[in-house]
């Protein structure tokens, strides 16, 4: 005759019973689920099982990043930091223009190679540089290490922008990896494919706007705002600084207060230190997919590339901005 312990019985017919409790919520309907999530103490059990897309269905995506664009505007951008610097440092150039992954530049005098060299370093430490015989035509591309660093950020921005978007449908536990070079597989459980892809097909773009003065003359462009879509706010149509510019931002605190903390690359850092030192007192705008997001003050110059948000943020709101 087997001889079982009473404790482990005990034990045997516990475990059986908290399966059976924890498993129920599979087996109810969904308004009782719903229930039990309202009424029952947080510690019940209250949740069911998520499928995966071989048992609930769903959308299986994988989507092909283009880098090349991201690359180009990167080059149109030292395009015109390298224009602002020549004319700064008085350094004559009879051409100018943009090459597959940067610029080229025909000086007219071989004597300010030195110089514009050092101009096209600074604007960005990862190009390799290459001189005419003599001495007046410029070639700077970017290197192994910065195309690295563009695909990079590229990637990582795509996945958290799709990210966001995809818990916007409140679908429960998606895949969103890099997968390869420059590719992003999305895996969506109860998603329809053709909602997800017009989702992920709207272009996010970034920018940073001055507000445009009211009855100033000129262009202005005219965006919602994210927290109220029924007022509006007219800013300046140049954008100061452009997504691709923004190298990090994360919530922080200064004085125990969440305030948001950005760091630009060289070329968005020279050029915010600019327009920052002559509007001080302005509010600019930043703007995500065609809404403004926030519209702080510069309260004094920025220099240096790196800044601080602030404006009675909560962490959370910190968190999202």
């Amino acid at each position: 005759m087997v001889h079982i312990a009473p404790w482990k019985a005990v034990l045997t017919i516990l475990v059986c019973v908290l399966g059976f409790a924890y498993a129920l919520p599979n087996v109810m309907p969904p308004e009782t689920r719903m229930w039990m999530q309202e009424n029952l103490p947080s510690w019940a059990p209250s949740k069911t099982v998520n499928l995966g897309l071989d048992l609930r269905g769903g959308a299986h995506l994988l989507y092909e990043v283009d880098v090349d664009v991201v690359v180009r505007e990167r080059a149109d951008n030292m395009l015109q930091d390298m224009r602002k610097s020549l004319r700064e440092d008085r350094i004559g150039y009879s051409r100018i223009g943009v090459i597959p992954q940067g610029v080229r530049i025909t000086l007219r005098n071989s004597s300010d190679g030195e110089d514009a060299r050092r101009i096209l370093r600074r604007t960005n430490a990862n190009l390799d540089i290459d001189t005419s015989s003599d001495g007046l035509t410029i070639e700077a591309v970017m290197n192994d290490q910065g195309l690295r660093e563009v695909y990079d950020n590229t990637i990582s921005q795509s996945i958290e922008i799709v990210r966001r978007r995809i818990d916007e449908l409140g679908t429960t536990e998606p895949i969103i990896q890099r997968q390869g070079e420059d590719r992003i597989l999305i895996q969506a459980p109860g998603a329809d494919s053709e909602s997800l892809k017009n989702i992920i097909g709207t272009t996010a773009k970034l920018t940073f706007h001055l507000l445009k003065d009211p009855g100033a003359p000129g262009l202005s462009k005219t965006f919602t705002m994210a927290e109220d879509p029924t007022r509006t706010m007219e800013v300046e149509p140049r954008a100061l600084i452009t997504g691709e510019m923004l190298e990090n931002a994360a919530p922080a605190f200064q004085d125990g207060q969440p305030v948001i903390s950005f760091r630009l690359n060289n070329i968005g850092g020279r050029r915010f230190a600019d327009v920052t030192r002559k509007n001080v007192g302005k509010p600019f705008a930043i703007v995500l997919d065609g809404q403004v997001l926030s519209a702080p003050v510069i309260r004094e110059p920025i220099l240096g590339g790196q800044g601080q948000i602030s404006g009675g943020f909560t962490v959370q709101e910190a968190s999202d901005l």
